[in-house]
């Protein structure tokens, strides 16, 4: 069965691609919107948690779904491990912040850089933020709500899970930005990295994962 997240995944995603390919948006304003919605995700990844702890231990009816109670004494504390892991996340994203404003600036790649960087655009940022945003909530409500992936997810996996995530699309970014720089930004390559990007987000919200979360019981 198809991850229902995978829909708003996809489409917040594609609107950054579409402006590299058609509007030529570059690195700089992409990194910062990546940046902003990796910090949407952590407020988003809080609710995850939450409502993952409020509930039992998973049972195996003899249907083979899969049935978590809601515990009433673990959803009355249940936003101390959550906040206390937003502080953590939170302190990891903003050490960031220097590093995205060095891409931004165009200071990160000064004296390699061939693209004539010089500075982003808040009309570009803006876009891709709501789109990207406007996905990762969708797939909140859709995936992990509606599809029921909270029944089965663990709160170690959702504590793991958003800093993975933010690691590998930055180290991406890192990557492909140093690739861009020095070949003087040519669209292909740049829309090659919000691929990858995107590749990224897919394997976050796969199938595989979403069929277990809505009743069946996972096979060994």
């Amino acid at each position: 069965m198809a991850a229902p997240g995978l829909i708003p995944t996809i489409v917040g995603n594609l609107v950054p691609l579409i402006g590299v390919l058609l509007f030529g948006w570059d690195l700089p304003s992409i990194v910062v919107m990546y940046w902003i919605e990796t910090g949407v995700g952590g407020l988003v990844n809080v609710l995850r948690i939450r409502k993952s702890m409020a509930l039992g231990p998973p049972t195996v009816n003899a249907d083979g779904s899969i049935e978590r109670p809601i515990v009433r004494a673990a959803l009355s504390g249940s936003w101390r491990l959550p906040l206390i892991w937003l502080v953590a996340y939170g302190i990891f994203w903003a050490i960031l912040g220097p590093f995205v404003i060095q891409i931004a600036n165009g200071g990160f790649y000064e004296g390699a850089s061939q693209t004539g960087w010089s500075g982003v655009s808040a009309d570009v940022i803006a876009w891709g933020t709501v789109s990207l945003v406007g996905g990762q909530v969708g797939t909140y409500t859709l995936d992990y709500v509606i599809g029921r992936r909270y029944l089965t997810v663990t709160p170690l996996e959702l504590l793991r899970d958003p800093f993975v995530r933010i690691f590998i699309i930055l180290a991406t970014i890192a990557v492909g930005g140093v690739g861009i720089a020095l070949l003087g930004s040519p669209v292909g390559f740049l829309a090659a990295m919000v691929v990858a990007k995107t590749i990224v987000e897919f394997w976050f919200t796969r199938p595989a994962r979403a069929a277990i979360s809505t009743g069946s019981c996972p096979t060994p």
